[in-house]
């Protein structure tokens, strides 16, 4: 139940990511879908990998005071993915590399 609550919201999420604009994705979007890579839910951690991909892939300036996000908050979240214990999560996140 409160699985597909957060499924859903993180779909709406994703549509939303495409009208904001990049600081808004850094400092909004981005950190909410990090905390859901850890959720108890594979179809929650599913979701959020894939909106995280889209959303990463639609920003266009990064500003220089963002630069740490990726080596001290997105990458060490993501180092988790291959390793997860259900199959769905760890076949996502390799599509999501290609």
């Amino acid at each position: 139940r409160y699985a597909r609550s957060k499924s859903r919201a993180i779909g709406l999420l994703h549509q939303a990511a495409s009208y904001c604009d990049d600081d808004t994705r850094l400092q909004k979007i981005v950190p909410y879908l990090l905390s859901m890579l850890a959720d108890l839910s594979a179809s929650v951690r599913a979701a959020a990998l894939e909106t995280l991909t889209h959303t990463l892939a639609a920003i266009e300036n990064f500003p220089l005071s963002d630069s740490k996000i990726f080596p001290e908050y997105i990458l060490p979240s993501l180092s988790l993915m291959p390793r997860d214990p259900e199959e769905l999560v760890r076949t996502l996140y390799a599509r999501c590399l290609v």
